[in-house]
């Protein structure tokens, strides 16, 4: 009798054992569920708290990082590497908190967050057009790739032009250059969404082109929906609207300006102070010193670059190339744009690493075009 009930015993014991055992499992099954659903909605987080950080690089190296406020009325948060700029010139962001170096490091090879941002935009006849939200919440910053700049290392942004226009070159561009090159979009690419899409997943940053007239006019023709000076203020109003609303997601727009626009200075006066009020930065492509756009971006500190070298064929006998390391030597800094072509983008890797190897930095465009940035 006392067996049978040490043997009742042992059998209850065994199914409490299971029965909680079954109970312990399926607690963690419903937790790991919760988890993977939230995963996308924990990286995009992440993804918007590293983008919404702009970099400050003081002249003894130390680090900090401005963290934009978040408005409790949208979901998104926004760069950096991330203004209501109609008039405004950027100003520093809201608050301030350190962050780990080699958190931020660590992603930034991962791609860019997707195009279009909510309230970056706003919806016109033309079709989007880029708008800043504030001073501090901009195209500029929100689409740039998060960078830390070492201003006591020398450094280098390599742009390639004319992105977007040959497919199988800008398939190459994306699948083999590294992700600190910044890539010019063409407006008269037939996929320019898709193209900025790509180049973004792959971790590029993307300016757009702006075509117009300069010196060497009509030679050198800026096509179709190009800026014209011996036209109305509205036809190149237009032409420009046009030109913005091709794409999503460029950080900024690239132009050669010369002072063949002074033949009608009012209208395009007028009209780059509007476009450089939406928040985007300007690259100056023409190396001389007659430009333009640049002493407007200056006027409104708007972030901006000026071109270095324009580079058609890469070799280190090319004059353009020596350009670039005599500005290096003398700057610390250079600003190259090269040409797409096979041979360019084959020579473009291995002009990298001999660079990297002499210590010289690559940087995303938006690094150099930074208002914290020191220029020339």
């Amino acid at each position: 009798m006392a067996a049978s009930a040490q043997t009742d015993q042992s059998r209850f014991s065994m199914k409490s054992f299971c029965i909680g055992l079954c109970a312990v499992a399926l607690i963690y099954a419903i937790l790991f569920g919760i988890a993977l659903s939230n995963s996308d909605e924990t990286q995009e987080a992440l993804q918007n708290r590293l983008a919404s950080m702009t970099v400050l690089v003081d002249n003894k190296g130390q680090l900090s990082f401005q963290i934009q406020s978040e408005n409790s009325d949208h979901t998104d948060t926004d760069h950096t590497d991330a203004p209501d700029t109609t008039t405004d010139p950027q100003t520093g962001p809201e608050s301030t908190k350190e962050l780990n170096l080699e958190d931020l490091v660590s992603q930034q090879s991962k791609a860019l967050r997707e195009a279009p941002v909510e309230g970056f935009y706003e919806e016109t006849a033309a079709g989007r057009l880029p708008i800043a939200k504030s001073t501090t919440q901009t195209p500029f910053l929100i689409y740039s790739k998060p960078y830390v700049l070492n201003k006591n290392k020398p450094y280098i942004s390599i742009v390639i032009n004319d992105f977007g226009l040959s497919e199988s070159l800008s398939r190459e561009m994306i699948e083999t250059l590294p992700s600190s090159v910044t890539f010019i979009l063409s407006p008269y690419s037939t996929k320019p969404n898709e193209w900025i899409a790509k180049a973004r997943a792959d971790g590029h940053e993307v300016w757009l082109n702006l075509p117009i007239e300069n010196k060497n006019f009509p030679l050198s023709d800026p096509g179709t929906k190009g800026l014209l000076t011996r036209v109305s203020l509205q036809y190149n109003q237009d032409r420009l609207e046009w030109i913005l609303s091709r794409a999503d997601g460029y950080t900024g727009i690239a132009a050669y300006t010369d002072d063949a626009l002074k033949n009608a200075g009012s209208v395009f006066d007028k009209m780059v102070r509007n476009m450089f009020g939406r928040g985007i930065g300007f690259l100056e492509m023409n190396t001389e010193n007659d430009s333009f756009f640049l002493p407007i971006a200056q006027k409104l500190n708007t972030p901006r670059a000026h071109s270095t070298a324009a580079i058609d064929v890469l070799n280190e006998d090319n004059a353009s190339v020596k350009a670039v390391y005599a500005a290096i030597n003398r700057d610390g800094h250079a600003v190259a744009v090269v040409s797409p072509s096979p041979v360019n983008i084959g020579a473009l890797e291995s002009w990298m690493q001999s660079m990297d190897q002499d210590g010289i930095a690559s940087v995303p465009l938006s690094a150099v075009a930074a208002p914290d940035t020191e220029r020339n």
